[in-house]
């Protein structure tokens, strides 16, 4: 519910500024807000707010709000730019190990890659994302990236025994 979502951060961030709570690079509330807009097709309305964010998060050096900066931007990128700036995200994510914000980093680079008819490729970061949203147990996160697996073509593989090895592994391991 992208719509409901980009509603509400939307009025969060207003109370953040009202009440002078708002520290553009350690919050999680601008890139959720940025991709609930980027789904809803608005995301033309926060481009002036990314740059004071990646501004803020390169002169702090701090390795979450840059790799969430250069996600955001990836999210927007010309076509030819988009694997550099994920890429970029992703080795952030890495030096600030998140590997919840790792996944979704993934699972918007193969959101965007589908977009951009790469179905293949956004496989490989999808798969890689749902890797590590079963590891964390993030089931409503496993079921968005299944679903997005799905429309790349992939097998959805339904298992009852949540208890077998074969719960375990992505679709394509599991194909394979």
């Amino acid at each position: 519910q992208f719509a409901a979502a980009a509603t509400t951060l939307e009025t969060a961030a207003a109370l953040e500024r009202a009440t002078g709570g708002e520290n553009l690079a350690y919050v999680a509330r601008f890139p959720n807000q940025f991709e609930a807009f980027w789904h809803c097709r608005r995301e033309h309305e926060l481009i002036d707010v990314l740059t004071a964010y990646e501004r803020r998060a390169e002169r702090d050096q701090h390795a979450l709000s840059r790799a969430w900066a250069a996600r955001c931007r990836a999210l927007i990128a010309e076509p030819q730019d988009v694997d550099a700036l994920f890429a970029r995200a992703v080795r952030l994510h890495d030096e600030a190990t998140h590997g919840f914000e790792r996944a979704r980093s993934q699972l918007c680079w193969g959101l965007r890659l589908r977009r951009l008819r790469r179905k293949a490729d956004a496989r490989q970061h999808l798969e890689a994302a749902l890797a590590e949203f079963v590891r964390l147990g993030a089931d409503a996160w496993t079921a968005r990236t299944r679903s997005e697996l799905a429309a790349c073509g992939a097998r959805r593989v339904t298992l009852t025994d949540t208890t077998s090895p074969l719960a375990e592994l992505t679709p394509r391991e599991f194909e394979v």
